[in-house]
């Protein structure tokens, strides 16, 4: 569903999620950590991707929703966390 964006979604929700772990449970992450997350959120897509495929035509429209919602958010957690990056340096 999102093959051309993997990589800058999988960008922009590590990022996010790197956020919520800074910001809400007071524990930044290090680079190992990221690569974790970053290797998971693309597992994630690649089994969305593969789920999506199973369902029936008529549940699409709503899951498809569901989905951009989900990632909408983790990814607007990214753009903020690295919009503050480079406006700080």
């Amino acid at each position: 569903m999102f093959e051309p964006l993997v990589p800058v979604l999988v960008f922009l929700i590590t990022a996010g999620v790197k956020n919520f772990f800074d910001r809400v449970l007071g524990k930044p992450l290090g680079s190992a950590e990221s690569a974790i997350i970053a290797a998971f959120v693309a597992a994630l897509i690649v089994f969305g991707n593969a789920v999506v495929v199973l369902l029936p035509p008529a549940a699409l429209p709503a899951l498809t929703v569901a989905i951009q919602l989900l990632v909408l958010i983790a990814s607007a957690f990214g753009v903020h966390a690295t919009a503050k990056l480079f406006a700080h340096g």
